[in-house]
């Protein structure tokens, strides 16, 4: 769940913040339309954009220029994208083009680390209307439960455990959602832990 999810099931009016968080985002603006030439930033950029009723022409031009690169990033930012495009009124991309990207992604191993890169895909999977690799994948998402550096951090766990929740109530029932939930609520435990870790070390690095 993003800020703006939050902060609707909390009937906040978002557009106190759309001055001054749409102008912090033209400054980085390129004459491309990206943000910085940073994939993931302009996907964030984006979609904060359209939320926030940014003028159409900035919209367009960080979609042309993500729709552009989009078949030849490599796999996470290919996956960040279609995720992004997916959270769209008009989703912008083709689906011979998404099917192939997502194909090259179940297909690469390198693309399947344990961790929260592997939650990333999953997640995109969702997003997309795939959700039916996800039960074959669960067993790569073990070595994080047991403590991969992304599950060592507050933000890692939290985000890791927000993906998990969103894939449990994606899966029906019968349907790996049972060792789904035993994971999650390993992060969940994890993630109580580390809070209580921080309050005793304010020092605690945050990632």
């Amino acid at each position: 769940m993003c800020i703006r999810d939050r902060l609707q099931l909390l009937h906040r009016d978002l557009s106190p913040f759309a001055p001054p968080v749409l102008a912090a985002i033209s400054r980085h603006l390129q004459p491309n339309g990206s943000y910085d030439d940073v994939p993931g930033a302009t996907c964030a950029a984006l979609l904060v954009m359209t939320w926030l009723g940014a003028p159409v022409e900035k919209i367009e031009g960080a979609t042309s220029w993500l729709l552009a690169k989009l078949e030849t990033q490599e796999n996470y930012n290919a996956a960040t994208t279609l995720e992004t495009f997916a959270r769209l009124p008009v989703n912008p991309v083709h689906p011979d083009v998404q099917d192939g990207i997502v194909q090259r992604i179940l297909d690469s191993e390198s693309a399947w680390p344990p961790g929260l890169e592997t939650l990333r895909y999953m997640n995109t999977l969702i997003e997309i209307g795939e959700p039916t690799e996800i039960t074959a994948r669960l067993g790569g998402l073990l070595p994080a439960a047991r403590g991969a550096d992304e599950w060592l951090t507050v933000f890692g766990t939290a985000e890791a455990v927000g993906i998990l929740a969103r894939m449990h109530s994606n899966l029906p029932d019968g349907d790996g959602a049972e060792e789904l939930q035993r994971i999650m609520f390993r992060g969940v435990k994890q993630l109580m832990t580390l809070i209580k870790i921080r309050d005793c070390h304010r020092g605690m690095e945050w990632r």
